[in-house]
């Protein structure tokens, strides 16, 4: 069995190169799923709002999250935001290292007709490459990504991507920001090109308001069983 509560907090991610795979993903989970997340690999195959029509096509009350990281010069940033107004979507992602003036601007050009959420420190890093990549070794990744946080709030953004792991003191400094997770796996064994990940259970337990979820699923060999596993989780 399986509580609304649950699957109001997952997002699908499609992470698909063409219609096919979405369509027979789509129709073999049930229940249908309540937020679809699409990125760079199904819209630059499709186009944006080819994506976005599909999904409102096969899953006309699910909400839309278009992962785009977005990050440019603030005029840039908000003229983009002002097309995408007119699209059908519910969550998309800017890069909070955009800085404070693009933040302000995105958020003035989304005129709250969509959640922005702000990308923290991608999950693909380790928490040692990412202190001996670009930053200083004394820079941990907690001090970073709290300080981004802190930026994405000053800004006025409710919402912030992080791993499980920055979750719970996140959620100490700042008890009102959601936080979306990636990373998530049913076990730890199989982590792919993630590096800071956790199961469902245990990142909703450290924080996490909505968590993403594709591989595990898409890649199963029967994903509805894999989908009604992680319903069942919570």
């Amino acid at each position: 069995m399986y509580s609304n509560q649950i699957l109001n907090k997952i997002a699908l991610a499609l992470d698909f190169s063409t219609k096919e795979e979405v369509v027979k993903l789509l129709e073999e989970l049930n229940p249908k799923p309540k937020i679809l997340k699409i990125g760079l690999q199904l819209i630059s195959s499709l186009g944006i709002k080819e994506a976005v029509v599909l999904l409102k096509q096969l899953c006309p009350s699910a909400s839309i999250f278009l992962d785009l990281k977005l990050y440019d010069i603030p005029n840039t940033i908000s003229k983009a935001i002002e097309n995408f107004k007119n699209l059908e979507i519910d969550y998309l992602t800017v890069h909070i290292l955009g800085g404070h003036k693009m933040l302000k601007q995105a958020l003035k050009a989304s005129e709250n007709k969509v959640n922005l959420v702000g990308v923290s420190i991608l999950t693909s890093y380790s928490e040692e490459e990412f202190s001996n990549s670009f930053f200083h070794p004394a820079n941990e990744l907690k001090t970073i990504t709290l300080k981004l946080c802190e930026l994405a709030v000053s800004a006025g953004l409710n919402w912030i991507v992080a791993s499980p792991q920055e979750s719970v003191f996140i959620k100490e400094r700042f008890k009102d920001l959601k936080i979306i997770t990636p990373g998530i796996r049913l076990t730890e064994s199989n982590i792919g090109d993630q590096q800071r990940i956790d199961t469902p259970r245990s990142a909703i337990e450290k924080g996490s308001d909505m968590l993403v979820i594709g591989r595990p699923i898409y890649s199963a060999k029967n994903p509805n069983e894999i989908w009604e596993k992680v319903l069942s989780l919570y």
